[in-house]
Parts: C-alpha cells; structure tokens; sequence
C-alpha cells in the first residue's frame, strides 16, 4: 500500500523535473550552429564581396558548378547545369543546413569581418554558379538589406561557343524590348540594351540604381552585378577571345535559349558587317 501511495508522488516528481529540464535547456544562450539568425544593420553590409556556401565538409563538394537560387520565400532551389537546369534532388539537404557568410572588406589593418546568416534573412538573394564552395551573390534592395555593389571574378564562359549577355536595370527600365535605336545604346522607351560583340575586352555598367544582372546563357552559367545608385560596375573579360555578347532584357527568361537577336542597324544595306557601335560589333543576321 505505501508503494501505491508513492507512485502519484514519483510520477508527479518526475514530471517536475522534465518540465525543470526544458525551462532551463529554453534560458540557455543558444549554439552558434548554422540555422543561427543574425541580422545586420545596412552600414555593416556595404562593400561585401563574397558570399560562401558552406554545404558540408569537402568530400561533399559538388561538381559541377551548381547554381543557388535564394528566391522571396525560405525554399532554396539548386539546379544543376548537367540535367540542363533541371532541379537539383540535393536540395534538401542544402535546405537543412546552408550557411552563408557575408565577408565584408575590413579597413586597412584590420582583419576582414564575417558574418553568418539564414538564406530568408537576406532574401531575396541570387546567387550564381562558381566552383565549389564560392558563389558570387547579389542583393536586391529589401527590408533587410540595401544593394550591395558585389565583384563578379569571372563569367566564366569555358570556350568559343556563342553565349549571350543579359544587361538590365531593374529600378527603372524594365518594359520589353525594342527594336528601336542603335547597337549598344539604350533607348527611352526600353529596357534592352543591344552590344553584339567579339572579342570583348570591358564591359562598363551604368545604373541609377536596382540590379543589373549580367548572364551568360552557355551552359546556363550566371554570373549577376548589383549596383547602388550612382555606381558604375565594370568587369574585364578579355579572357573570352571571339565571343558573341549580346544583352536582353533580364525580365524575358523565357528568352534565353532563343536564337541571338541580330543588331538593328545590321539590317540596313548600307551597313557593313563590322559596323560598331558604343565599342560593339554588330553581326549580319
């Protein structure tokens, strides 16, 4: 009988414990894992450069190139340049435990910072295919983050085949295209900017702001800019000897596997076939 007395008595200890167990585990400080959440403010994120997905140790690295879209939302969509840009099946596991770090350039002497994030804090985030663990980034303009002035290394266009070069502003131009004005050159009413080129050795950007996305449509392998108002964005490719550029309106995805647009002015007979324009060369259709 006291036996049967003390068990309500054990059973009610016991659940004071567990519940003494979980309120204690709540007040401690929480772990520095890869779900932690920091947010920074916008005078912290100027100048950052890189981002770096850490996926896993090296024996995960993933090869081929791999793409990383952060779109508005928490999913994270990978896809693969090897199934011809069909989704990745390892995404879920990059949804489980992706960590971004932000690396920002410190001053002159001073050690570079880091910081981590969860991908929906800095949404919405693209980032864009380089080997391995390096990813370059761009940061659209939102609640949480202003536009970042991001440094793409390279585009990364492995041969002589044709690519195709995306260049739009997505502050103030983003009306479809037009056939309307010369190569190279942006007219009023649209967001396209035409610049056929071979050969191409710089390549200067000017936005009043918002994004300018840069894309190579080879092996549908991206490389995106961001610019802050009043930034001018320029990139050397002279690594990409007798390629053909041209630049449509980033809004048109379904655009890119479309043949390349001949320049406008190309048409005309009085035009030859290297006629340049804003430093382009313009092909024959």
């Amino acid at each position: 009988m006291r036996r049967l007395k003390k068990t309500p008595l054990l059973l009610a200890l016991a659940l004071l414990l567990v519940w003494a167990a979980i309120a204690l585990t709540r007040a401690l400080p929480e772990r520095q894992t890869a779900s932690t959440v920091e947010v920074l403010p916008a005078e912290q994120t100027e100048g950052v450069t890189e981002v770096v997905l850490d996926a896993g140790p090296p024996e995960e690295n993933w090869n081929p190139p791999i793409e990383v879209l952060f779109a508005p939302g928490p999913d994270v969509r990978i896809e693969s340049p090897e199934r011809d840009g069909a989704e990745d099946p390892r995404v879920q596991a990059v949804r489980k435990g992706t960590r971004l770090t932000l690396r920002r350039m410190a001053p002159p002497g001073q050690r570079s910072y880091r910081y981590t994030h969860w991908p929906k804090i800095i949404l919405p985030l693209t980032v864009q295919r380089l080997q391995g663990y390096k990813l370059a980034v761009t940061v659209q303009e939102d609640q949480t983050l202003p536009s970042l002035a991001v440094q793409a290394h390279e585009l990364n266009v492995q041969d002589g085949r044709l690519g195709s070069l995306d260049v739009a502003s997505h502050a103030e131009c983003r009306r479809p295209a037009t056939s309307a004005g010369p190569c190279g050159q942006r007219t009023p009413d649209s967001g396209e900017v035409i610049i056929h080129a071979r050969a191409l050795e710089r390549l200067r950007v000017e936005s009043a702001g918002g994004l300018v996305a840069l894309r190579s449509r080879t092996q549908m392998q991206h490389v995106h800019l961001a610019s802050t108002p009043d930034t001018r964005l320029e990139t050397r490719v002279n690594m990409l000897p007798r390629v053909q550029w041209t630049a449509l309106d980033a809004a048109r995805e379904a655009d890119l596997r479309a043949p390349l647009q001949p320049c406008p002015f190309a048409q005309a007979p009085a035009a030859p076939a290297s006629a340049t324009a804003s430093g382009g060369t313009c092909r024959r259709p």
